[in-house]
Formats: structure tokens, C-alpha cells, sequence
């Protein structure tokens, strides 16, 4: 059965993947913890948003 989208991106490379992950933010010195969620970080540099139509 073929699911399209994020997690064809994320199989069979063999790369780290990290599934919502929780990213703070630091503006002018205030953090807000948690401020935003990646739904996708495949090996530590790419950042996939996966929108569900």
C-alpha cells in the first residue's frame, strides 16, 4: 500500500529521522519553549512540513 507524503521521504535512506519535535524560540532575549513543532527532521538539516489535503 503506498502512504505518499512525509514518511515515503523518510524511509529507505538510512538517515535519522525525528517525528514532531518540539523547537523553541529565542527572540530579543525571550524563549518561548515548545513555541513550535516540526513534524519532520531528517538527518539534523532538512525540515519537512507535511500538509494533509
Amino acid at each position: 500500500m503506498k502512504r505518499g507524503g512525509a514518511e515515503d521521504l523518510a524511509e529507505g535512506r538510512g538517515g535519522k529521522r525525528s517525528w514532531n519535535l518540539p523547537l523553541d524560540i529565542e527572540w530579543r532575549g525571550l524563549v518561548v519553549e515548545r513555541a513550535y513543532r516540526l513534524d519532520l527532521l531528517v538527518d539534523d538539516l532538512v525540515v519537512v512540513e507535511a500538509k494533509k489535503w
